[in-house]
């Protein structure tokens, strides 16, 4: 694992990894408390908000994968914006599963802001990106702090596929797309840019279960298939605020938010829609 950890009052440093060719982050430890990764983690509790400079995560490679409960991941416990994560990659991206060891630690990149501090954005460029099996690309708000922005830009193709392992007392995560609050703070938007969308079992979504709001979603794709090959599950491209969700029950929020939807644009030559598929604005 490449940490970082910001503790002080000082400016934090950036983690820059660069591959001729393939990146691999796979795994945890034994006890599942440390995945594989790149985590820059933000604990500057007692700066004035703004007067620090966050620093971000750059990786530039021919391919990157990211499996088995890996990370590459920003979370900021601080009153300070976070950095970002910036990834730019010649060829495929692979988010794969969740950790083999323990399924609620499903393999991500993402931001996540837990304070007062908002989140970096997530930036992603590359030919094909692949989330599969509960994997997350994700940018969250779980304070008061808002939740940066979600940006793809993959010339080929994006696949949302399968969903993660049954486990008792553990929801089957669906792989996905995701700009969301819990919290008070807003959640970021997603922009997705690509020519094939397949949305197989996934989610897309910008989501407020709590006071923040949603954000507001853009995807233009020459062509959009979605479709649920699980029963009992579904495919989702959305903006909401969404009540009686199973996760405001296992975080103990209220089960109606107040936060509200954003918008959602689509842009596409061809859209297949089948089995359970919803794109949708719910508030």
């Amino acid at each position: 694992i490449a940490f970082v950890q910001a503790l002080g009052n000082d400016d934090a440093a950036d983690i820059n990894e660069m591959a001729s060719d393939r990146l691999l982050l796979s795994g945890t430890n034994s006890e599942v408390t440390v995945p594989s990764g790149l985590r820059h983690e933000l604990l500057n509790l007692t700066a004035v908000p703004g007067t620090i400079s966050q620093g971000d995560i750059l990786i530039t490679a021919s391919e990157v994968v990211v499996e088995n409960g890996a990370e590459i991941s920003i979370p900021n416990y601080s009153s300070q914006t976070s950095g970002s994560i910036h990834l730019k990659v010649e060829g495929l991206i692979v988010l794969d599963g969740v950790s083999s060891l323990d399924p609620i630690r499903f393999s991500r990149i993402g931001i996540a802001a837990f304070s007062e501090g908002g989140g970096g954005d997530v930036n992603v460029t590359g030919k094909r990106l692949l989330i599969n099996d509960g994997a997350s690309l994700s940018s969250i708000s779980a304070g008061s702090g808002n939740g940066g922005n979600v940006h793809l830009t993959i010339t080929d193709s994006i696949d949302l596929t399968g969903l993660g392992p049954t486990s008792a007392g553990v929801l089957r995560a669906s792989s996905t797309i995701d700009a969301s609050t819990v919290g008070q703070g807003n959640a970021g938007g997603i922009t997705l840019r690509t020519t094939s969308l397949l949305i197989d079992n996934g989610n897309i979504t910008s989501t407020s279960l709590a006071g923040g709001n949603a954000g507001i979603v853009n995807i233009e794709a020459e062509s959009v298939e979605m479709l649920t090959s699980q029963p009992g599950f579904t495919a989702e491209l959305t903006s909401a605020a969404k009540a009686n969700n199973p996760l405001q029950i296992a975080l103990n929020l209220p089960l109606t938010p107040t936060g509200n939807a954003g918008s959602l644009s689509l842009q596409t030559s061809r859209l297949h829609l089948q089995r359970d598929a919803i794109i949708a604005v719910e508030n």
